[in-house]
């Protein structure tokens, strides 16, 4: 799998940002990123992935029910214009306009404005990208990039079966949360070596599913982030087979909020924002601004009909009939995936220690 994490969203869409940067990043797989965040204590809850290696977004589809729009835009302030080849790249490869603001003048009506044109883009999932006091008149450019994901089960779980039943937060603490269940045909697999299990469920159409990484033990969460490879989880991915389960899935909504300049320096990134180093000539014609501030907050919402999904990038600066269904309880901190099925390019990632929080 070569999707790039949030980290290679926000600066593929500066385009012409020096190659050197691109590198950097490129050169290491999205699942490195995930487990570089962890280690620096970032925690990161939930991220999008949806960038394939080669810089292009995912195309935006509405079909069998889903939902997927990516939105693109970059606000630079007046004094600085953007060179119009740079324009020119954004709106050909990536869709995305380019609004020349004053920012100097009316710095917190400029991030309103950000604010609600994310909040049409997300559907409302996310309304406040940027807080009070985040633009100000130093501010010189916004790279921001919307992303609206929604889809229906392809089998979706009734609601009368949807029981008050134990989270296990840790072998110690529990919490009541609301469980769905549904025995039906999923595609599962086992890692010995990774000592966790992976359940698939589709959406309708077939074209993009969730999948759930479940450690084996109450308190393996931790663990298991800290260990799995790419190679494990590509492992995990091509052993789904096709069995009767009865599946327990918590419902579940997954909030996160982080910024990304500590991240990006941890992966090597550094001289994008240093003012001696920084080279964004490719943007603009004559000054080379630092970047000054990446945000990123990402939601996903799981109930009995399906996921809502919704992230945000600020850049400042075989039949089983008559056999018993194998149990399949998420009932403890686990891992999940959304992907599109045809490439395996996963859309977003995330953790769910305490699904009612």
């Amino acid at each position: 799998m070569k999707a790039e994490a949030i980290v290679s969203a926000v600066l593929s869409v500066m385009g012409n940002v020096s190659g050197q940067h691109m590198k950097r990043i490129q050169a290491r797989e999205q699942w490195l990123r995930w487990r570089v965040l962890k280690k620096r204590g970032a925690s990161p809850t939930l991220i999008y992935c949806g960038y394939r290696q080669d810089g292009w977004p995912c195309q935006a589809s509405s079909q069998n029910g889903v939902v997927f729009r990516v939105a693109n835009r970059l606000y630079s302030a007046r004094q600085y214009p953007v060179r119009e080849d740079y324009a020119t790249l954004l709106e050909e490869l990536y869709r995305a306009s380019i609004e020349s603001v004053d920012i100097t003048r009316n710095p917190d009506t400029i991030r309103k404005e950000v604010n609600k044109w994310v909040s049409e883009k997300t559907n409302s999932k996310i309304q406040k990208l940027l807080g009070p006091g985040s633009v100000d008149e130093k501010t010189k450019l916004f790279l921001v990039n919307a992303i609206y994901f929604k889809a229906n089960w392809d089998t979706s779980f009734k609601p009368e079966y949807t029981r008050s039943a134990d989270f296990y937060l840790d072998s110690e603490n529990t919490l009541k949360v609301q469980m769905m269940s549904s025995e039906e045909e999923y595609k599962v697999s086992d890692s010995e070596e990774s000592n966790c299990r992976a359940l698939e469920m589709p959406y309708k159409g077939d074209e993009y599913s969730m999948v759930i990484v479940l450690p084996n033990e109450v308190d393996g969460l931790t663990s298991l982030e800290e260990r799995l490879t790419e190679y494990d989880l590509r492992s995990l991915l091509d052993g789904l087979k096709t069995q009767k389960v009865q599946l327990y899935l918590p419902k579940f909504k997954v909030r996160s909020n982080k910024g990304m300049i500590d991240v990006l320096r941890a992966l090597g990134v550094n001289a994008l924002f240093d003012t001696d180093s920084v080279d964004l000539s490719g943007i603009f014609p004559e000054d080379s601004l630092p970047v000054t501030k990446i945000i990123h907050e990402a939601v996903v919402e799981v109930d009995e009909n399906g996921t809502v999904a919704a992230a945000a990038t600020a850049a400042e600066g075989g039949s089983s009939s008559g056999i018993m269904p194998v149990e399949f309880a998420i009932n403890h901190p686990f891992l999940f995936i959304i992907k599109r099925n045809q490439d395996n390019l996963i859309l977003f990632m995330g953790s769910v220690r305490n699904p009612n929080a």
